[in-house]
């Protein structure tokens, strides 16, 4: 199910390439995300993938959401969020903008390794996990009506899940088939160069 339905970014040049978001984000003013059930958003350190969450979770005053701490009298990422602009599913029965449910939540990376490292030593999700968590993003979304925005080089995620993905290391926003992410791209190719160990081993 979606509730979200679009988000158009900052407008805004700023003549300062240094001031942050306007500098992560400087490629691709005005542009709009179209948000799936599932949408993913891939791309390389610095691409923005953080960014427009945490800008996104502000917009919607989502738990969670932290804004970066200010440098000067000017709040330029609360300036950014003001920006920016959201649009909502319409509800047919009521022919209203869908609110988004209370319980919503803006979870990072680091809050998942918190609560990993409190039950047990792994750092990082293993494959097996991170297989187990594309199966409960996927029936989660299926019967539980829940949308999801993910950020991710997890080629299990990306390739696993029903969704669409933004390539963020393009200018613009641009949608992508999860196989032709360099990422994904990179394991390809190291597997293709074993794959002789691998049918030795069977």
């Amino acid at each position: 199910m979606r509730y979200l339905r679009s988000f158009q970014l900052s407008a805004k040049k700023m003549k300062a390439r240094t001031i942050y978001p306007y500098n992560i984000l400087a490629n691709k003013r005005s542009e709009v995300l179209v948000f799936d059930t599932v949408t993913i958003l891939y791309g390389t350190n610095g691409s923005g993938k953080s960014t427009l969450l945490n800008i996104l979770a502000q917009k919607l005053g989502i738990p969670g959401a932290e804004p970066p701490k200010q440098g000067g009298s000017v709040d330029y990422f609360a300036n950014y969020v003001n920006e920016s602009q959201i649009s909502f599913e319409l509800d047919e029965v009521t022919n209203r903008d869908f609110n988004i449910p209370a319980n919503s939540r803006y979870i990072k990376s680091e809050d998942i390794l918190y609560e990993i490292k409190k039950i047990q030593p792994e750092a990082s999700l293993s494959p097996e996990n991170q297989l187990k968590l594309v199966d409960f993003i996927a029936d989660a979304a299926r019967f539980l009506n829940c949308q999801f925005i993910i950020a991710t080089h997890s080629p299990f995620l990306l390739g696993g899940l029903e969704s669409t993905i933004y390539q963020l290391d393009l200018p613009g926003l641009h949608t992508c088939d999860w196989t032709a992410l360099e990422n994904v791209q990179t394991y390809q190719r190291f597997f293709a160069k074993h794959s002789t160990s691998f049918n030795n081993a069977n």
